[in-house]
């Protein structure tokens, strides 16, 4: 997987379940979740991201997610360029 520079947000439909023995009546509807990252794959039936990303030429990635197109809701691009007052140091820190 050959990372891109695309970072986005993505709100998306999944699943849940109610364990064991129950007598509780379930919802008749998935649960919104919120997932970021950068993509790193996308074809017609997925978009694959991933939260965590080393600065290498061939970068390592964790927490990489496939997220099915039919359960995408929204994809908001995000950006990295910093907000008035927040200063980042040389190792993503803040100065003092």
């Amino acid at each position: 997987m050959k990372p891109t520079d695309k970072l986005i947000l993505v709100e998306w439909l999944d699943s849940h379940i109610l364990e064991g023995w129950t007598r509780e009546k379930p919802e008749a509807k998935p649960v919104t979740c919120h997932s970021a990252g950068w993509v790193v794959a996308e074809d017609y039936g997925a978009v694959v991201i991933a939260p965590h990303m080393t600065q290498e030429d061939e970068p390592q990635m964790c927490g990489v997610m496939t997220i099915p197109r039919l359960a995408i809701v929204k994809m908001t691009p995000l950006s990295l360029e910093e907000q008035p007052g927040e200063e980042q140091g040389e190792h993503g820190g803040e100065n003092q």
